[in-house]
């Protein structure tokens, strides 16, 4: 059973507990590593450890995931300049589902990291990059490469009320994601939790912890969104 906490300070000792198990190390590194243009990598590892640059976009060897473009933006009025281009994200978006209790109305979320997060910092005073996300977050393309391995993943095939909402425009091109609200029985979820992988990533949080976590800067962009599914 997922643990439950209806203040603050306990749900944060919980994710400053969980941090150090799920802390991620990432920083930026150079571009040292491409082939030639159009050139395709043989590469076994996962992911891999080469970019392939196209003549449209830099992607994985594999072309999964995501990739990255040139967008050539003008416009008549209303921004700083006329015309610009910049580098952006395509992917095919995903699906985020946020988890209410039918009785007392907590909400269920999960500690994950990412590697761009500012997250919880340890006690060494490391970067954990963990911060509290939705319980389910994953892309179309994770969730067709990893299957079964993603937390919850049959629970949300079986979800039908999404709704779809755009992502950032100045950083993704053209992206949506599929946002769901499930209210139900705690136990169905924590019998599905307790199945998964990581059944210790996941927590029972009271609205109010939700807002106060907001206000302190703990959850991910994903789970802030979500919350407006709350109003």
């Amino acid at each position: 059973m997922s643990e439950v906490h209806d203040t603050y300070a306990g749900a944060y000792d919980w994710l400053l507990r969980n941090a150090p198990r799920l802390a991620m190390q990432a920083e930026i590194g150079e571009f040292e590593e491409f082939p030639q243009t159009g050139q395709l990598v043989e590469d076994s590892e996962d992911p891999p450890s080469r970019w392939v640059v196209g003549t449209d976009a830099i992607g994985r060897p594999d072309g999964r995931f995501y990739r990255v473009v040139n967008v050539v933006t003008k416009v008549g009025s209303g921004r700083e300049v006329t015309a610009w281009e910049s580098p952006m994200v395509v992917d095919e978006g995903g699906y985020i589902l946020l988890i209410v209790d039918n009785e007392s109305g907590d909400v269920l979320v999960r500690a994950k990291a990412e590697p761009g997060n500012m997250g919880v910092v340890l006690k060494d005073g490391s970067q954990s990059r963990v911060l509290l996300s939705p319980p389910f977050q994953a892309s179309m393309a994770n969730m067709n490469a990893h299957g079964s391995r993603v937390p919850l993943i049959v629970i949300v095939r079986g979800f039908k009320e999404w709704e779809l909402a755009s992502e950032d425009g100045g950083r993704f091109f053209e992206k949506e994601n599929q946002y769901g609200l499930m209210v139900t029985d705690r136990e169905l979820i924590d019998h599905a939790t307790a199945r998964s992988s990581n059944p210790d990533d996941f927590i029972w949080v009271s609205r109010e912890t939700l807002r106060e976590a907001r206000r302190r800067k703990l959850l991910n962009g994903h789970l802030r969104s979500a919350m407006s599914l709350l109003a």
